[in-house]
C-alpha cells in the first residue's frame, strides 16, 4: 500500500495547492491564506500559524470568531490523505493566530518515505463561524520534516516564508501598456483605468532545495501493485533546484489578472543560477461590462480593497492587504 503511496504522491506533488476557494472575488468574509511559521517542523515541534481573513466593503473582520482543529487520536494519512477520516476533530485554537504543536505520534517511517517525493503534511483547520453565507473553512498543510537520524536526512536547510515586498503601482495609457504614471500615496483609484501592479521579490527568497521524486519512465502503471520495493526505491531521484515563487490575487470590485511583461529578473545569468520574473498584475474598474459592453449594474464602491498572497510551493507563504479610496 505504501507502495502505491509513494507513486499517487508523485503525481500531486505539484499539484497540491488548491487548499482554498480559487474565485478572485471577495463578496463575503472568506479565508484566504494560512501561514505557519516556521513552515517546516519536526514532529511534536511547534509553529505558529495566523490567518488572512478578508470581507468585503463595509464590513470588518475584527470581530469574526475563528476556531482551528486538527485530527485527534494517532494520524496516519490512507490513500486520499484525508487524516480526519477515523479520528473525530478537535479544537486546538481560536483567533487569528495559534501556536500549533504538531502531534509527536506520526509515523517517522512514513515520513521519511514521503519526504523523498511530495513530502508528509498534517492537516490543520480553519473555521469561521457562522451559517449560510457567511460560513467559511479552510486548511493549511504543514509540512512535517524529515527526522534526524532517518536513513536519509535532508540535504537542503528548512525551508523559509517568502517575504512579501511592497509594490509599485503605475497608472497605464489608454489602449496601452505604457506608463502613464506612478500611484501616488494617498491617491485614490479611478473607474475605467487600468493600473498595474508591480512586484519584485529579492533574489534571495528563490531558495534551492532538493526536489524529489519517483521516475516512472518506462513502468507499466496497470501492473504498479507488481514492482518491488527495491525497485521503486532505485527509481528515486533527487534534483537541485530554486523555489519558483508564484503568486494569487483576490479584490473586493473590478477585474485583476497576472501579466507578463517577459523580461527576467536576472538577464543572461549563468546555467543553474537563479533567474526569474517579477509579477505584474492589472487591475480595472470598467463601467461596460461583458462582450455586449453594456453599464455596470452595481453602483460604484466608495474603497475598493485587494490582496495579494506570494507562496512557494513547499509551504512557505506571505501576503500584503492593500486597499484605497475610489473617485468617483
Amino acid at each position: 500500500m505504501v507502495r502505491i503511496w509513494i507513486i499517487i504522491i508523485a503525481w500531486l506533488a505539484n499539484g497540491c495547492l488548491g487548499e482554498l476557494e480559487s474565485s478572485r472575488r471577495v463578496s463575503r468574509t472568506r479565508i484566504l491564506a494560512i501561514q505557519a511559521e516556521p513552515p517546516t517542523v519536526m514532529l511534536g515541534a511547534t509553529t505558529r500559524l495566523r490567518a488572512l481573513v478578508a470581507s468585503p466593503v463595509g464590513e470588518d473582520v475584527e470581530g469574526t470568531a475563528l476556531r482551528w482543529l486538527d485530527c485527534g487520536g494517532e494520524t496516519r494519512p490512507d490513500e486520499s490523505r484525508d487524516l480526519c477520516r477515523e479520528n473525530p476533530e478537535r479544537t486546538v485554537g481560536t483567533g487569528f493566530e495559534v501556536e500549533y504543536q504538531l502531534p509527536e505520534n506520526l509515523d517517522p517511517a512514513l515520513v521519511a518515505e514521503q519526504s523523498f517525493t511530495g513530502g508528509y503534511w498534517q492537516r490543520v483547520s480553519l473555521q469561521v463561524a457562522g451559517a449560510g453565507e457567511n460560513y467559511d473553512r479552510a486548511f493549511k498543510r504543514v509540512v512535517v520534516q524529515l527526522p534526524s537520524g532517518m536513513p536519509t536526512p535532508p540535504t537542503e536547510a528548512p525551508n523559509r516564508n517568502p517575504r512579501m515586498v511592497e509594490p509599485v503601482v503605475e497608472i497605464l495609457k489608454e489602449g496601452s501598456d505604457d506608463v502613464e504614471a506612478v500611484l501616488g500615496v494617498d491617491e485614490p483609484l479611478k473607474p475605467d483605468v487600468r493600473y498595474r501592479f508591480s512586484f519584485d521579490f529579492p533574489v534571495e527568497d528563490h531558495e534551492l532545495f532538493m526536489r524529489r521524486y519517483v521516475d516512472l519512465s518506462g513502468l507499466d502503471l496497470a501492473k504498479i501493485e507488481e514492482v518491488s520495493e527495491e525497485d521503486l526505491l532505485a527509481r528515486v531521484r533527487q534534483v537541485e533546484t530554486y523555489e519558483s515563487l508564484r503568486m494569487r490575487a483576490y479584490t473586493t470590485d473590478g477585474r485583476v489578472g497576472e501579466t507578463q511583461l517577459g523580461t527576467t529578473k536576472n538577464e543572461g545569468v549563468e546555467a543553474g543560477e537563479r533567474s526569474y520574473y517579477p509579477f505584474h498584475w492589472q487591475f480595472s474598474i470598467p463601467l461596460l461590462e461583458g462582450f455586449e459592453e453594456t453599464p455596470r449594474a452595481e453602483p460604484l464602491p466608495s474603497e475598493i480593497r485587494l490582496w495579494f498572497i506570494v507562496y512557494d510551493g513547499r509551504g512557505g507563504i506571505d501576503w500584503l492587504a492593500w486597499s484605497r479610496a475610489l473617485a468617483p
